[in-house]
């Protein structure tokens, strides 16, 4: 969800079993998403593709430009995840353009030049009044410009000032819109009118590159310095801080309704108490972990080429399973876990 809290309530088995694979035209770097029509995924060559819930294609798209007149079209790079809201395909691409894709047949509906690169994924807002259009938020690498626009036009509404470089993507809850950036600070807007509500400083040495998990007016955030924060964002407080990890944390915390999960570049994967920030648990993954998801009492991660499934409480493994040399984070799709990977492949496990 526009949260990212990284959180459904699916049950799923203590061990999987792998249902279905699909090769892409390229390598996948980035975790699939999906509506009820189907799973969508890009690969880094440009190719943006659907499948179907069996694996079957339905449409796919090479995403290209032309850098100048009279020369052939050059492929888009796509480094950032792509996202599905209503009837939308949204991606990001290195050279700077947002392409908003017909969710059912690939189709081109606009596209949106940031004047930069997309690393971080996009995200949708709706004014619960209806007092205005819904909205799309895309960040601007360089210099984590948060720009605002039309959903259906992709015209661009507001735009924020030049903050520092932003690696990560923007979150929404209610009314708020927030990300971290590279100033070692969280910065909140007003969703609606693009004013700044918060700017919330950190460590000196805790440049933000990863999403921001949310609940309610409440941020979970890692960073440069190995500390997680869960921060008010009206307030501007600080409400705990963790820093029981020795690595980077640039992953995106997962939330249950306990725990606060997340990777570190010390591999290891850390638990802990959501209301006090105490830790919980702790597992060695041997290798960076991605960020984590929630499925009901399991959690689930990727590390190098393998899957992993855990007892939620505990940080007990339950089941793992070599997928392939480098695999994405998983995504949680109508019951199946997915993982893209760096040979071309989409599988999924049930």
């Amino acid at each position: 969800d526009t949260d990212m809290a990284g959180y459904v309530a699916d049950a799923l088995p203590d061990k999987l079993t792998r249902k279905w694979q699909y090769l892409a035209e390229g390598p996948l770097r980035q975790p699939a998403v999906a509506d009820e029509a189907g799973i969508y995924f890009a690969t880094y060559s440009g190719m943006v593709a659907s499948v179907d819930f069996a694996g079957q294609p339905r449409w796919s798209k090479k995403l290209a430009r032309v850098q100048k007149p009279g020369a052939p079209e050059s492929p888009e790079r796509l480094n950032a995840p792509v996202a599905v809201f209503h009837d939308r395909l949204l991606a990001g691409a290195q050279s700077g353009l947002l392409y908003a894709l017909d969710a059912a047949t690939g189709d081109t509906k606009w596209t949106f030049d940031v004047q930069g690169e997309i690393l971080g994924a996009q995200t949708f807002y709706a004014p619960g009044d209806a007092s205005g259009p819904a909205r799309v938020f895309v960040i601007e690498r360089s210099e984590g410009v948060l720009h605002c626009l039309n959903f259906d036009s992709g015209t661009e509404l507001w735009r924020t000032d030049d903050i520092a470089r932003c690696d990560g993507s923007p979150s929404v809850s209610g009314d708020i819109a927030v990300y971290g950036s590279c100033a070692s600070a969280l910065h909140a807007y007003d969703a609606k009118a693009g004013r700044i509500l918060k700017n919330i400083p950190l460590c000196d040495d805790c440049q933000v590159a990863g999403g921001i998990a949310l609940a309610g007016e409440d941020a979970y955030s890692g960073n440069r310095s190995g500390h997680v924060v869960r921060v008010n964002l009206r307030t501007g407080q600080i409400l705990w801080t963790n820093s029981d990890a020795t690595g980077e944390v640039f992953t995106t915390p997962a939330l249950s309704k306990e725990l606060v999960v997340y990777g570190s570049e010390d591999d290891h994967l850390y638990a802990l108490d959501r209301a006090t920030g105490k830790q919980t648990w702790k597992l060695d993954t041997h290798t960076p972990a991605s960020s984590a998801v929630v499925a009901g009492d399991k959690l689930l991660y990727s590390a190098a080429g393998a899957l992993h499934l855990l007892d939620l409480a505990t940080g007990q493994e339950r089941w793992t399973t070599e997928v392939s040399d480098s695999v994405t984070a998983p995504s949680l799709i109508h019951g199946m876990v997915v993982v893209g990977s760096e040979d071309g492949t989409l599988s999924a496990y049930q």
